[in-house]
């Protein structure tokens, strides 16, 4: 099965409000969508992106997966690693640091841009592909986390993912968060 295609409306992203609301089912579709990348699980990647799309919360799937990268990379590991982690990712977001693809230099920009909370240049990002499709930025970007911090790809990297989706699949069920 071919990678899905997935557009984000512009209208949501650049005029969305100052702060956008995620909820536990993007929390769990971010979870699951880096579970299915990280596995190479190309059919529940489509899933999920289609799930997002059919939900019409492809703008918060985005924030969300950030979100959750974030939180895994703080849980597994230490603020020293944490600074390194940093490094490389300001490494691969310049165009002298080795031959990667211009998708890997969005994609460092882009995760240095949420972290940094800075919305403004999160737009700029997502608008400089030569389409819509954000698909490709969304899965280098937690391809860019996986190399940067390989431990992701783990079977406790995995445990955590999984314990996470489970939580947040129940809080989902309950209407929480």
């Amino acid at each position: 099965m071919s990678r899905r295609v997935i557009f984000v409306d512009p209208e949501i992203w650049t005029h969305r409000k100052a702060t956008m609301i995620n909820n536990a089912g993007d929390f769990r579709r971010a979870g699951a969508l880096l579970k299915h990348h990280t596995d190479r699980n190309r059919d529940g990647v489509n899933v999920i992106l289609d799930e997002a799309l059919d939900a019409g919360r492809v703008t918060h799937l985005i924030v969300a997966l950030l979100e959750t990268l974030d939180a895994v990379a703080q849980q597994l590991l230490t603020n020293i690693g944490l600074q390194g982690f940093d490094e490389w990712l300001g490494a691969y977001a310049t165009p002298e640091f080795g031959e990667y693809p211009d998708t890997w230099r969005r994609a460092a920009r882009l995760i240095t841009a949420h972290g940094n909370k800075d919305n403004a240049e999160m737009d700029a990002i997502l608008a400089e592909g030569s389409d819509d499709n954000v698909t490709p930025l969304i899965l280098t970007a937690i391809t860019v986390y996986t190399t940067v911090m390989p431990v992701l790809s783990t079977q406790i990297g995995a445990e955590i993912l999984n314990t996470g989706i489970a939580k947040l699949a129940g809080m989902e069920a309950e209407g929480e968060l």
